[in-house]
């Protein structure tokens, strides 16, 4: 899925009229801020993985709490939590404000990059 981003935010730069140094330095920079971010529905995953006790497993289940973590490379691959959220519909309406957050971040020239992201 990346790569096909980063192919078509190089082909909107083509079609700006970007050179290739500036197509380039775009991208790299989009790298740069690259981040993931995940959640999950309930934290059976958590569990098995051993990152949490099947009891705080179990009481997170009940109240319906949904991890929201970020995976980049500023933290050497290493996973950590943006925020908590009780039930699904919630974790969704994060990720969507975060989208909202970065797109703002990347005003200008980048902005036009990403905004089809």
């Amino acid at each position: 899925m990346f790569k096909k981003s980063f192919i078509e935010a190089a082909r909107y730069l083509v079609e700006k009229g970007q050179s290739v140094s500036e197509i380039k330095e775009k991208l790299e920079d989009m790298v740069k801020h690259l981040c993931t971010i995940i959640f999950t529905p309930n934290l059976n995953h958590l569990k098995k993985g051993g990152r949490i006790t099947p009891a705080v497993a179990m009481l997170g289940n009940m109240l319906k709490l949904v991890p929201v973590m970020e995976l980049n490379s500023e933290l050497g691959g290493k996973i950590d939590t943006l925020g908590k959220v009780r039930t699904t519909r919630k974790a969704c309406k994060m990720l969507k404000f975060m989208k909202n957050l970065m797109n703002d971040r990347f005003q200008g020239s980048m902005n036009d990059a990403i905004s089809f992201m």
